[in-house]
């Protein structure tokens, strides 16, 4: 029983010992390793959402410039006003800004 009863409190010394490796570790690592994280929680069925937009899920970091950056992905294209643009000109593609 006594190893039972210890099991939070090893659980507790193991995840602060990862945190203070972790701490370590050069920005870009980091990244990678919560982009595996994320690859996984979907891997098993679990999208992570913006708090604020529910329609937008993270898909993955990415460290340009000295700042961390979210790529997210929305489901519902009028969350996003340029992936609307962008389908509409699909269609009429002499309508493209860039021409």
């Amino acid at each position: 029983m006594g190893k039972i009863k210890d099991f939070p409190k090893q659980k507790m010394a193991d995840a602060l010992q990862a945190k203070k490796q972790m701490q370590s570790l050069p920005i870009p690592a980091l990244i990678s390793t919560i982009n595996m994280m994320l690859e996984i929680l979907h891997d098993r069925g679990y999208d992570v959402h913006d708090w604020d937009r529910k329609e937008k899920t993270f898909y993955k970091l990415t460290f340009i410039g000295g700042s961390v950056y979210a790529l997210c992905v929305s489901k519902s294209p009028d969350a996003c006003p340029a992936v609307k643009e962008t389908t509409t000109n699909a269609k009429n593609p002499t309508n493209h800004p860039g021409k």
